[in-house]
């Protein structure tokens, strides 16, 4: 009886560890990356960040591409320290927006919100790094964020990511379809702030790290729109044109953005494989970039058991 006991508190224990080391808000069962269906684009260049600069500019750096933006909202002040320019005034208005609202609540399944901006917002605020001081209602200085305080801002914005909440409402090709594509708009923000996180070093290599990470929370997000889209997507009655181009882009920026491993492209081809136990768990067609990059193109319609 006393062993049973013994052996009884170590399991509650162990459980309520792990509880408290892997909780977070909307947490889902991800599978496991494979190496296998990766994508990538022709001429593409590796690493991040893949979004909002241009890496194809000769001599091209992240740290030399803020340095340019940091000089751009510097010299936006006048000698009045009056802000005329428009980086300066951008960032002005950001700054005080990440100093001043708290972390807005996460999205509801079937509507837009204010959550992904504010957690871009940080990034941006820790990646370019420069404080802003009122010294009137229409002047003021910019000066370095010491390191201590900048990361405070990237680390917002992952537990942003981390409490994230990736469902989509159910499509089935009636009046909820029009709702899909404004979830698109938040997949995409969150996308760019986890793209200039790992690009900055923030977010080091996190592939099958956990369910509640950065990573596969927004694979699950991914994984939502992809089926939720299909209809939208692939729709014949005027959908296609705006409410479908908002979700294929959404789509395609997933499949560059997470890009660097995947998972079965097709229920079929590797069900025989699990069977015998050497595919996954299950296959997961849906979680694949190979496949997000293909209805994000057009070229794939519907899903089915077989044809993924």
């Amino acid at each position: 009886m006393k062993k049973l006991y013994t052996i009884f508190l170590i399991l509650v224990l162990r459980s309520s560890l792990a509880f408290s080391q892997n909780s977070c808000n909307y947490k889902f069962s991800v599978p496991d990356e494979l190496t296998r269906g990766r994508y990538q684009e022709p001429d593409m260049r590796e690493g991040h960040p893949y979004t909002l600069f241009n890496k194809n500019t000769p001599g091209w750096s992240l740290e030399g591409a803020l340095e340019e933006v940091r000089s751009k909202i510097i010299n936006g002040l006048n000698v009045d320290n009056v802000v005329i320019g428009e980086y300066a005034q951008l960032y002005k208005d950001l700054y005080i927006y990440v100093t001043t609202v708290s972390e807005p609540g996460k999205c509801p399944f079937e509507n837009k919100c204010a959550h992904p901006a504010w957690v871009k917002n940080n990034v941006i605020v820790y990646l370019i790094g420069l404080k802003y001081t009122a010294i009137s209602d229409n002047s003021g200085t910019f000066s370095i964020i010491p390191d201590s305080i900048r990361v405070q801002y990237a680390e917002r914005a992952k537990i942003g990511l981390i409490n994230l909440n990736p469902d989509i409402i159910p499509c089935w090709g009636g009046g909820d379809c029009g709702m899909v594509s404004r979830k698109a708009f938040d997949l995409i923000q969150y996308l760019e702030s986890y793209d200039l996180l790992k690009g900055s070093g923030y977010i080091g290599d996190d592939r099958n790290v956990g369910d509640c990470s950065p990573r596969n929370k927004l694979r699950k997000f991914t994984r939502n729109m992809y089926i939720q889209s299909e209809d939208v997507i692939n729709s014949f009655t005027g959908l296609k044109k705006n409410h479908g181009i908002i979700c294929a882009s959404s789509l395609g920026l997933a499949s560059i953005v997470l890009q660097s491993a995947g998972t079965e492209l097709n229920y079929g081809k590797y069900l025989l494989g699990w069977i015998v136990g050497e595919g996954t768990s299950w296959p997961r067609p849906n979680y694949n970039p190979q496949n997000w990059d293909k209805r994000a193109r057009g070229t794939q319609g519907g899903y089915s058991l077989f044809g993924g």
